[in-house]
């Protein structure tokens, strides 16, 4: 459940390097605006690809908010000084989309939040009713800043734990004085962190695949372990810790358990991942195979291990058979 508190919007006309700061909050007892609000809120937060971090407890970001939650500043005061720092990085960017930023405080799940949210404008049509002396003619006209739909993706905003400065942000790469930065990071959280919990899965996915094909290992099984340890963990912890999991990955091993968490460091993984519950069982529950014969199988993760459902079988002359046991009936789809 989002509960918006108030929000605001400022406009950043790039093409005519025009900002528009509102003096005044967005009306979110209209069901339309909150509606549209929270749609956006809800759909990035749930979004696998956002890096997870805490801000610098002594920066800009931090201090702001803190003059803000102590009411040194207003809302609308606070919210026109974190978007005249964005605005003033992206005039110096190879950025060429105008943007409107909303500033939100909200209540998510009884926590509040501060959000920083960018919808860059788009191109779209609609048609026109022209009434001249005699008659009515329905022309097609251009619009430039129109606001992404509720189901389109956001690709750049960030949430931020007003208590605890638990951040979850997703920015674009820009071009800034000769080297590629993200601005709500960079210079607005000044967060560190440059890996979603996403990439670090993955990450880790593929690690856990090149050790077992070094390794001689049964690939499949391995990748497996790792996915329903991800949904099993997820159960009852927001976080993966590495450690734990190359354990289970190669319980036979503590040589390749060590040499999984090494691989791991040296990527740049944290320890310990924080993980969305949703995506990890999501991602964890079902593990795809495709042979190279075009057979294409989906196993739930936790049957890999189990010998009275799948048995991997290598043969003789160097080929994998693969055996599902104990099948009561076959649904064709």
């Amino acid at each position: 459940m989002i509960q918006i508190n108030n929000a605001i919007l400022h406009v950043f006309d790039q093409h005519s390097g025009v900002t528009v700061y509102s003096k005044e909050g967005l009306d979110c007892t209209q069901k339309d605006v909150a509606e549209y609000l929270t749609k956006h809120i809800d759909k990035a937060f749930k979004d696998s690809s956002a890096i997870v971090d805490v801000p610098s407890s002594t920066g800009y970001f931090a201090t702001k908010l803190s003059q803000y939650k102590n009411e040194n500043t207003s809302f609308v005061d606070y919210s026109i000084d974190l978007c005249r720092r964005i605005f003033s990085y992206l005039s110096q960017t190879d950025n060429t989309a105008s943007i409107d930023c909303v500033v939100c405080d909200f209540e998510k799940n009884d926590e509040r939040y501060i959000g920083i949210v960018e919808f860059p404008n788009q191109i779209g049509f609609t048609h026109q009713v022209a009434q001249g002396e005699n008659l009515v003619r329905n022309d097609i006209i251009k619009y430039y800043s129109i606001l992404p739909t509720p189901s389109q993706k956001i690709s750049a905003f960030a949430f931020v734990n007003a208590e605890t400065l638990r951040a979850r942000y997703m920015d674009q790469c820009r071009f800034l004085d000769g080297k590629d930065v993200s601005i709500i990071p960079n210079f607005i959280l000044e967060c560190t962190n440059s890996i979603s919990p996403k990439a670090a899965v993955n990450a880790v996915k593929n690690i856990a695949l090149q050790l077992s094909e070094q390794h001689g290992k049964n690939s499949a099984a391995i990748v497996s372990r790792t996915k329903a340890f991800l949904a099993e963990n997820a159960e009852t912890s927001d976080s993966l810790d590495t450690v734990e999991l190359s354990h289970m990955v190669f319980p036979e091993s503590d040589e390749l358990a060590e040499e999984f968490v090494q691989q791991i460091h040296q990527q740049g993984i944290p320890v310990s991942i924080p993980v969305e519950r949703t995506y990890a069982i999501r991602e964890g529950k079902k593990h795809k195979i495709k042979t190279d014969t075009g057979i294409e199988i989906t196993i739930p993760s936790d049957f890999f291990d189990n010998s009275e459902y799948i048995e991997f079988i290598n043969n003789p002359n160097g080929t994998i058979s693969i055996s599902i046991k104990n099948v009561g009936k076959i649904i064709n789809r």
